[in-house]
């Protein structure tokens, strides 16, 4: 079985572990389609078991305008063992977030957008991620330590 750091990226990102019945069951959800997609392929390739489904709300329901939802469902135990060595639920960002560009990428496609900004007169391209601050630190740094990408400041956005 394989667990590449591209594939920890984008578990990371929107990935989750619920307890199901009493057994952990690790969960994937986006409302990109292409994303799910590479992911159910990538499952596939590896021979771990899963489920795919979209989630969508009935015409006159209350959450009929919600965007489609692309759930996995991992319920392969050895995946789950594998990722959980991996660090995958460390308290430590360090262990968690893995230093790596295939694993940034990966988290890129799950947290993070690209897009265009001006400022004083010129323009530039901005980089967003979504998470938490300790993480949003750690990927500064590894931006600029092993990437050599230039990043700014990190500002948090309040929630609305």
């Amino acid at each position: 079985m394989m667990l590449n750091n591209y594939l920890l990226g984008i578990l990371y990102g929107d990935g989750y572990i619920q307890i199901i019945n009493n057994r952990e069951t690790v969960f994937f959800s986006t409302t990109h389609k292409e994303i799910a997609d590479k992911l159910v392929s990538k499952l596939t390739n590896y021979g771990i078991i899963h489920n795919h489904y979209t989630r969508n709300h009935e015409a006159n329901s209350q959450k009929e305008n919600y965007e489609i939802l692309e759930v996995i469902q991992i319920t392969d135990q050895e995946f789950l063992w594998k990722l959980k060595e991996s660090g995958y639920d460390s308290s430590a960002a360090e262990v968690r977030i893995k230093s790596d560009s295939d694993f940034l990428r990966g988290y890129m496609e799950a947290k993070g957008t690209l897009f265009k900004s001006q400022s004083r007169g010129s323009e530039f391209w901005r980089i967003s991620i979504s998470g938490n601050y300790e993480d949003l630190i750690y990927i500064k740094k590894l931006f600029e330590t092993h990437l050599g990408i230039k990043v700014g400041e990190v500002l948090q956005r309040r929630e609305r």
